[in-house]
């Protein structure tokens, strides 16, 4: 891998003996399809429904290689950074968090797009 030159990381993905997995538009809506209020109940919820798709395809957030997380508040950064560190230990993919004006629901605070690759 690339040293990283700043806090950023880099994940170079050379995957001709591994699967990709893609998850796109995850957002915070709970299992019975509520969404819950409040940005870390959303975020909180987003993660344990990609941990749970994740599952589902045979792998783990150790496998993830990048996200990227939209927001539709700027003051929610923290928060969501706050409730990806507590499922991710010691992994660091790369990603990127975009403010956006709002998001298909305007209930949705946040919503998470996910690429992961593990050995084929």
């Amino acid at each position: 891998p690339l040293p990283p030159r700043s806090a950023l990381t880099v994940t170079p993905l050379r995957c001709p003996k591994a699967r990709a997995f893609y998850i796109s538009g995850e957002v915070g809506v709970l299992p019975d399809g509520t969404v819950p209020e409040g940005i870390e109940a959303q975020a909180e919820a987003c993660w344990r429904n990609i941990i749970a798709i994740l599952a589902d395809a045979g792998m783990g957030v150790g496998d993830l290689v990048k996200i990227t997380t939209y927001l539709v508040r700027p003051e929610d950064v923290a928060a969501t950074g706050a409730a990806r560190a507590k499922y991710f230990g010691d992994a660091r993919p790369g990603s990127a968090t975009i403010i956006v004006k709002a998001l298909v629901r305007p209930e949705w605070l946040i919503e998470i797009e996910a690429i992961a690759a593990a050995k084929a």
